[in-house]
């Protein structure tokens, strides 16, 4: 049995590896589907959509040494589910909003800040080369 086989086999690799692209897919709908919902839904003008792009570089300078640390000092696999968790709650919550007809521009900043921040991403980049160093048996456990 070749090494490729061996890790599509192992279950801790699927479950990462599925968990992390569902994750994905969700965040690229999402970079699609909050601006068009501002113009769309809200009739936003340019300056409002440029604020909602803005909005996902804020916590950045803020966050990311906090993350960092976080990170690597508490338990990975938990740290990424109750993330992945936070985000769909956030995002899911455009939706049900839109459906009761209570959607607004505010509520796509928070969203915004939340889906998009380089924190998430960072954190999300750090968890993810950690925990597939724990699955992969050429890299190791994680520390």
């Amino acid at each position: 049995m070749s090494f490729e086989r061996g890790r599509w086999a192992e279950g801790e690799f699927l479950k990462l590896w599925g968990g992390q692209t569902v994750s994905e897919l969700g965040s690229t709908i999402t970079l699609l589907a909050l601006p068009t919902a501002a113009v769309l839904v809200l009739h936003a003008d340019a300056l409002q959509v440029g604020l909602l792009a803005a909005m996902t570089r804020i916590p950045f300078p803020f966050l990311s040494l906090f993350a960092g640390v976080v990170v690597h000092r508490l338990p990975r696999r938990p740290i990424l589910i109750v993330c992945d968790a936070g985000r769909c709650l956030v995002v899911g919550s455009i939706p049900l909003t839109a459906a009761l007809n209570l959607l607004s521009l505010p509520q796509l900043f928070v969203t915004s800040v939340r889906e998009w921040s380089p924190e998430t991403r960072l954190r999300f980049l750090l968890l993810r080369s950690q925990c597939f160093g724990s699955v992969n048996p050429r890299t190791g456990p994680a520390p």
